[in-house]
């Protein structure tokens, strides 16, 4: 597998024209062959895949930026941060609203049960 890899590498050069595919033949497949005596069980990767909202961000920052000056790390790290910070608005808000209402506080986002508090 590893082999194959490597002609596929030599043909196509390092972006081997097809994404990650490529870089599970060359880096996985051989270890988990020679490990395992099998891919089947393992050919989800889970260890390799991430959230669809970090794989979006690492698309945009790593795709568009070849120029510029700030490194994607940065910008990645930026976006996925903003994200969670601008997610946590909505439940501070939220548990704002109840607190004044004297209501009990709920979000269905944050997987909080609701419950009453004494401020």
């Amino acid at each position: 597998c590893k082999e194959w890899g490597f002609h596929l590498h030599d043909t196509f050069g390092p972006l081997l024209g097809t994404g990650d595919y490529g870089h599970l033949i060359i880096e996985h497949a051989s270890m988990l062959m020679r490990t395992f005596g099998s891919m089947r069980e393992f050919s989800n990767q889970e260890f390799e895949s991430s959230h669809k909202v970090n794989r979006r961000l690492y698309q945009q920052a790593a795709n568009h930026n070849i120029q510029a000056k700030d490194s994607s790390v940065k910008q990645i790290l930026t976006h996925v941060y903003i994200d969670k910070l601008l997610f946590l608005r909505l439940p501070l808000k939220k548990a704002f609203e109840c607190f004044q209402a004297e209501k009990e506080f709920y979000f269905r986002g944050c997987g909080w049960k609701a419950k009453k508090m004494k401020w």
